[in-house]
């Protein structure tokens, strides 16, 4: 079902409707649209919203990551963001009610050129690096890659001092909305993080998409050019490296939760894996 498409009544799944009702939001699915990972988008009649439904784990830790994010403060001006109308945890499932909002995604163009992130300077602490890692790269099986990454990354650098802030986790284009005579608002925080080095968002902004062409690509003048660009950006090949752990951690659960036939199809999920193995090669350059 397309984005733009609107549902009659009697197309609604009962299911969206009993979850809407169960999570006390008020207003009369218009549009509903299935998205990756369990997520399902329903627009509300009438400007009353718009509402995110999650089903399984995944889905729900990302919709209980984004409702902390909308309790806490909102990103520094220009941006703003919808306003939360309510969240409703189910357990195996949740609803994030938001604000209707409207614009245009930000020009991909715009991600060539240095951009201040929403949080810069937000909460500014300074924390071992390994406090930094446990929230960036989250997990707990000593056995796994990562862990062994994690420790291979503390040994080299110590457990030095990383200053920090708050961080939207997902600064992209796309997830930037452009009015006429507006701010832009920022959405889609299910990605934020409470701490992150210093400047996070400002490198997501520009290294991802770059990433993601670089892997495109593919070969090693690619993957060397990537690896030049992060070097450049960050001030020290620590943080290079906690950027690309943290980048990995995130795509491997994203592919994991990819169980659906078309999910495992899909066009993102083939980008991710080429993703992956560009960044497993970076990360071994970085470490080596």
């Amino acid at each position: 079902m397309s984005a733009s498409s609107v549902c009659p009544p009697e197309t609604i799944p009962a299911d969206v409707g009993h979850r809407l009702a169960a999570a006390g939001v008020e207003g009369t699915p218009e549009r509903v649209r299935a998205l990756s990972f369990g997520k399902t988008a329903v627009r509300l009649g009438g400007g009353a919203g718009f509402v995110k439904l999650a089903c399984g784990p995944f889905a729900v830790e990302l919709a209980r990551r984004e409702a902390a994010a909308y309790a806490a403060a909102p990103p520094r001006p220009p941006f703003t963001r919808p306003e939360l109308l309510g969240f409703h945890d189910g357990g195996d499932w949740a609803a994030l009610w938001l604000s209707s909002i409207d614009g245009t995604p930000e020009s991909a163009w715009r991600a060539l050129l240095p951009c201040r992130g929403p949080f810069d300077g937000a909460g500014a602490t300074v924390q071992p690096l390994s406090v930094v890692l446990d929230v960036m790269v989250p997990g707990n099986d000593p056995s796994s890659s990562a862990a062994s990454l994690r420790r291979l990354l503390i040994e080299r650098e110590g457990d030095r001092a990383i200053a920090c802030e708050r961080a939207h986790g997902d600064f992209l284009y796309w997830n930037v909305l452009r009015r006429r005579g507006a701010p832009p608002t920022l959405i889609d925080f299910e990605h934020s993080l409470s701490i992150a080095p210093r400047g996070h968002d400002r490198l997501y902004w520009t290294a991802v998409p770059l990433l993601r062409r670089a892997a495109a690509m593919g070969g090693a003048e690619a993957a060397g050019r990537a690896m030049g660009l992060l070097l450049r950006l960050t001030a020290g090949p620590h943080l290079a490296a906690t950027f690309l752990l943290h980048l990995r951690a995130r795509l491997e659960r994203e592919q994991a939760a990819a169980c659906r036939p078309e999910d495992a199809r899909a066009h993102e999920t083939q980008w991710r894996a080429r993703q992956l193995e560009l960044i497993g090669h970076l990360l071994r350059e970085t470490l080596r």
